[in-house]
């Protein structure tokens, strides 16, 4: 995110505005290039998906209450599934597919902020291997 600024004046940006989610897939750089909220944490279920032109994340962490740990693949509603882009192959989802951990560090009325570490099993469509995810995430909450 960039100040805006138009003849020698500023434009106000909003404290919600720009996303972020950011870290590395099995040690590889992976950035995502789309980041879209669907429920928002209020609601006591974080949903987002992310995206590049390789892989589109989904995730959904039910019981998102305050800051701390929430660590999937526990029975409760927690997951995250991801598909390689142009492909129909497709890891993690429900049923221990996910495993590892999403930590809330800070959370505003307009900002989300924390960190990931999980590790998707191959869940179809011709997927090898596990996808380790590891990295940071900053999201905007608009009101």
């Amino acid at each position: 995110d960039l100040p805006v600024t138009t003849n020698g004046g500023s434009i106000a940006v909003a404290p919600y505005v720009g996303n972020s989610f950011a870290g590395t897939l099995n040690a590889a750089p992976w950035v995502a290039a789309t980041v879209v909220m669907v429920s928002a944490p209020s609601s006591g279920t974080l949903a987002v998906g992310v995206s590049n032109d390789a892989y589109q994340l989904n995730a959904i962490i039910s019981g998102w209450t305050g800051s701390g740990t929430y660590t999937l693949g526990t029975g409760v509603a927690r997951q995250i599934s991801a598909i390689k882009t142009g492909t129909n192959q497709f890891w993690g989802g429900a049923a221990g597919l996910s495993s590892g951990s999403i930590t809330r560090v800070s959370q505003t009325a307009t900002r989300l902020q924390g960190s990931y570490d999980v590790t998707l099993a191959p869940a179809g469509g011709g997927a090898s291997g596990t996808l380790h995810l590891v990295g940071n995430f900053d999201f905007g909450i608009a009101p």
